[in-house]
């Protein structure tokens, strides 16, 4: 069962994603595919971008994020090796979301 902050950050991204036309896809990954979601869990989330917006969209990761919802803050994951990781911090509802551009 998805919980409920989760449910309503979808709710609310995917549209917003959806409008974007250099975004091809969504997906969800992490404890939300392997049925080990709780309200505790972070929401790992792939978005699948055209192959020539790829260098672009990884420059405005933050705008975009910040376009999602309340973001309190945020950081690439450089120190994972995974630039193309934006691990942020949302509120309303408070949730961690890990946005991976590929």
């Amino acid at each position: 069962m998805v919980p409920n902050a989760h449910k309503i950050f979808i709710a609310h991204t995917l549209p917003r994603l959806q409008e974007d036309q250099r975004v091809l896809g969504v997906a969800a990954g992490g404890s939300w595919i392997t049925n080990e979601l709780d309200e505790y869990s972070d929401l790992d989330l792939v978005i699948v971008v055209d192959n020539s917006h790829h260098a672009a969209l990884l420059q405005e990761m933050d705008s975009l994020a910040l376009s999602l919802g309340t973001c309190i803050s945020s950081f690439t994951g450089e120190h994972v090796g995974a630039k193309n990781l934006l691990i942020c911090l949302f509120e309303d509802p408070l949730l961690h979301v890990d946005l991976k551009f590929v």
